[in-house]
C-alpha cells in the first residue's frame, strides 16, 4: 500500500492515544529521555505544524517563536487538529512530489518529508502510549511500510538528532519493534516504577 494511503491509519492511532492523556500524566517519563509526556505533546504539536507546511510546500515563518508553549489553552484540540491536518495533507499524492523545505531548513525531496511525517506519527505515538500505559497498534501494513522507510531515513535522522542511536533488535522481531530500534527506542521500555 502506498504511504499516502496509510497516513490516516497512523494519525487515528495517535489521535486515540492523545484523547486519553490526562494532565496528571504530564510529568511521566517517556521512552525519549529528553521528554516527559508534557514536553512530548508540545513537541508533537510543533512537529505537526512543521509537517503540514512541508506537505503544502510552504515555508515556515521566519519570525516564529520556537519557545512558544503549545500546551497552554486548549492544547488537546490544537494537537488533535494538527494530527488530522498532517494526515490530510500527506494523504494527497501531490504532497509527495517534488521538493519541500522542513522548518525553514534545507530543501529535501518531498518523499523524504512524507516518510518522516509517517514515521514521526508512529514513533511518537508509541512513545506516548508507552508513557501513559496504553497499547499501541498501527497495524502490520503500516509497520512494514515504516520499516522500509526507516531503512532510508534512519542514518540521516540520527545525524540530525531526530532519532537516537540504534537499539539492537532481533531480525525475528515484529516490524514495529524493528522500526522502534532503528528510531533509537527500546521496544521493551516501560516507565520506571
Amino acid at each position: 500500500m502506498q504511504p499516502h494511503l496509510m497516513q490516516r491509519v497512523v494519525a487515528d492511532e495517535l489521535r486515540a492515544i492523545v484523547e486519553r492523556v490526562r494532565p496528571e500524566d504530564f510529568a511521566a517519563p517517556t521512552p525519549c529521555a529528553e521528554f516527559d509526556v508534557r514536553a512530548l505533546l508540545d513537541h508533537l504539536t510543533w512537529a505537526t505544524r512543521i509537517l503540514i507546511l512541508a506537505g503544502r510546500k510552504e515555508s515556515f515563518p521566519a519570525d516564529v517563536d520556537w519557545s512558544e508553549d503549545m500546551m497552554t489553552g486548549d492544547w488537546r484540540k490544537r494537537l488533535l487538529d494538527g494530527i488530522d491536518e498532517t494526515a490530510t495533507v500527506w494523504s494527497e499524492p501531490a504532497s509527495w512530489v517534488g521538493t519541500t523545505v522542513i522548518a525553514g531548513g534545507s530543501e529535501f525531496p518531498a518523499t523524504f518529508a512524507g516518510e518522516l511525517a509517517f514515521v514521526e506519527l508512529i514513533l511518537h505515538g508509541w512513545d506516548l502510549a508507552r508513557a501513559v500505559g496504553l497499547p499501541y497498534d498501527c497495524g502490520p501494513t503500516a509497520a512494514d511500510a515504516a520499516l522500509a522507510m526507516m531503512g532510508r531515513l534512519a542514518e540521516q535522522g540520527r545525524r540530525s538528532g531526530s532519532f537516537g542511536p540504534e537499539v539492537a533488535v532481533p531480525e525475528s522481531a515484529s516490524a514495529l519493534d524493528r522500526v522502534l530500534g532503528l528510531g533509537g527506542r527500546d521496544p521493551g521500555w516501560t516507565a520506571p516504577a
